[in-house]
């Protein structure tokens, strides 16, 4: 049987092989005996009979034979493919556009290395071939013109700040409160590539549990110092003042409680650092989808209304407190919320026979006070010169200054803990009278008695009726004359809720999909439990081991340069002079 005829096509490809192989072999053979032939201190001229070799090479390459055929000049058309490649190669090469992040230092240091043996070749002999980006990096491949070399090189070598690029990218939108969607949109106006959202969530979901164990130990550190200063003990266990507080996920102006997540803290009451922080989550975004909780990490860990996250995460903390930090927390400094001190009576968490004090923050209680002042403006049923009057601005400073005077007074003073709130009580419902003229019952260190140019104008605040509504608010200040004598507040916990708020966004981005908002509120412990406010430098000390690089350094110098002078200017105000709110002029 006759053997087939191969194809056209066949035939075509089969001779371009054996064409390129060969000439392949002719190259090296001739650039070996060159090189051979020359001294090594002859290198430049052995370059240049090497081009004069392989262009004599490319030239008879290119003069070819004719032979003829059926097909016609089927020779030149191989040659013609041969000649068209090489040409390509130097023409056609990678289209770059854009900026690239690069760790200068190390980008520049390779592109120095790029130097290979025997020809001297450099990066200036090279064509880029390729870039694969991956999120913010990007790894460059190089071909070289004369020896065919492929090299790679990568925009960062990981010695700056943090691992990578993308690594220091999380967590620097992390740290100024944006989302993938924001930094994305960053990205596009410096025109850089974008990170994709797997790389993302990659880098992410990988920060968490290295913030997670570093946020556990400074909480174990803060309960440690905070023994050492109790005052009291019970059965050995040291008993501390705790501040409490929560936050939301989003705002609910007071009308729209529906927050998807809420977080919650304990802060030592003396060393003003968190011991106890906790994160609720009503929403998963997987476990929305169908995903089964075994397939993925889930978050979600809440099933009840949003307002009642707060005291489920403080009754925790005052349940778990003795076995994880050997404290009892004795006395609460809250906000007025009683729904949190009604929760800590339910559980008892120290046994039905300890009492946890309630003591109320001085700010929340006048705050309270003042806007209930000011809602008489609003009461029809008392004329309106009077209403306006009393909820003048000037006027409602100075039921507010008359209280903080009578605080700071009573508590200076020498006598029983009970002659102390009796005495405050009664300086606080006789500031009514004092601020409309009548000093009857006015204490010396409270006035100078009465004012011949100022009338009394008890009588006719008393005839219209307006002066009973302000003895009724001014009896619900006296009757929290305990929590205002000990003259404290949960400014702590309202900083801490602050540095959140930063972290989120301000409350504007939903991050309560999966676990973003977790993360977050760790970081804002973190940054709020150490020195300074030094977010970025612990971080970068737990993630890689090493100090930061030159430019974050230089940023948290000046950071720390800020902080110190804040704190001096405090320190001068309030130590050598007397605040603000202290000065009274009544």
């Amino acid at each position: 049987m006759p053997k087939a005829r191969k194809s056209f096509t066949t035939k075509k490809r089969s001779r371009k092989v054996i064409l390129q192989k060969a000439r392949e072999a002719k190259l090296t053979k001739m650039a070996m005996n060159v090189v051979s032939s020359i001294e090594e201190d002859d290198k430049p001229n052995c370059m240049v009979q090497c081009e004069e070799h392989l262009s004599d090479v490319n030239h008879e390459a290119g003069s070819g034979t004719n032979d003829e055929d059926e097909h016609g000049s089927e020779m030149s058309f191989y040659e013609s493919d041969l000649e068209t490649e090489p040409h390509c190669e130097q023409k056609d090469t990678l289209f770059l556009s854009g900026r690239r992040i690069v760790e200068i230092g190390h980008f520049l240091a390779s592109l120095r290395a790029l130097r290979h043996d025997g020809f001297g070749c450099s990066f200036f002999d090279m064509d880029i071939q390729s870039e694969k980006i991956e999120g913010l990096e990007s790894i460059f491949t190089f071909k070289c013109k004369v020896c065919g070399k492929i090299d790679s090189v990568r925009s960062c070598g990981g010695s700056a700040t943090f691992h990578s690029t993308n690594q220091a990218g999380i967590i620097g939108s992390l740290s100024i409160g944006i989302g993938y969607s924001q930094l994305a949109e960053l990205l596009a106006a410096m025109d850089i590539p974008q990170m994709s959202n797997v790389t993302y969530l990659k880098n992410h979901n990988a920060i968490y549990p290295s913030v997670h164990a570093l946020n556990q130990q400074l909480m174990t550190v803060a309960a440690k110092e905070e023994a050492e200063l109790a005052d009291e003990m019970k059965d050995g266990i040291p008993v501390i003042g705790v501040i409490a507080d929560g936050a939301w996920a989003k705002r609910s102006y007071r009308k729209n409680y529906s927050a998807l997540s809420g977080v919650a803290s304990i802060i030592g009451a003396k060393t003003k650092k968190i011991l106890h922080m906790g994160v609720k989550n009503k929403y998963c975004f997987l476990c929305a989808r169908g995903r089964k909780e075994e397939d993925h990490d889930c978050f979600r860990n809440w099933s009840k209304t949003s307002t009642a996250m707060e005291s489920a995460i403080v009754g925790e903390g005052f349940k778990n407190s003795i076995t994880r930090h050997n404290l009892i927390y004795g006395k609460l400094i809250g906000d007025g919320d009683s729904s949190v001190y009604k929760h800590l009576v339910e559980i008892a968490p120290y046994g039905p026979s300890f009492y946890i004090k309630k003591i109320e923050c001085r700010n929340h209680l006048l705050r309270n006070f003042i806007n209930k002042l000011s809602d008489l403006s609003k009461d029809t049923k008392y004329s309106k010169p009077h209403r306006e009057y009393v909820s003048n601005p000037s006027m409602l400073g100075r039921f507010r200054n008359a209280v903080i005077r009578a605080i700071a007074y009573r508590k200076s003073e020498n006598n029983a803990l009970d002659d102390k709130i009796d005495n405050l009580k009664k300086d606080i419902l006789n500031s009514p009278y004092h601020i409309f003229g009548r000093h009857v019952h006015c204490k010396d260190y409270f006035c100078k008695g009465s004012d011949e140019n100022k009338d009394d104008l008890v009588d006719i605040y008393t005839q219209n009726g307006i002066l009973g509504g302000i003895n009724t608010i001014i009896q619900r200040l006296a009757d929290h004359a305990s929590s205002l004598l000990y003259d404290t507040d949960n400014n702590p916990a309202e900083t801490y809720n602050s540095i959140i708020a930063k972290l989120v966004g301000g409350k504007r981005i939903n991050f309560s999909l999966k676990n973003s908002y977790q993360l977050r509120c760790e970081l804002a412990a973190i940054s709020y439990n150490c020195k300074q406010r030094n977010l970025l430098g612990v971080l970068h000390k737990q993630l890689c081991g090493r100090p930061p690089g030159h430019y974050t350094q230089i940023f948290l110098d000046a950071q720390l340069h800020r902080y110190n002078n804040r704190s001096r200017k405090r320190k001068y105000v309030y130590h050598n002079h007397s605040p603000p709110f202290r000065v009274f002029y009544l």
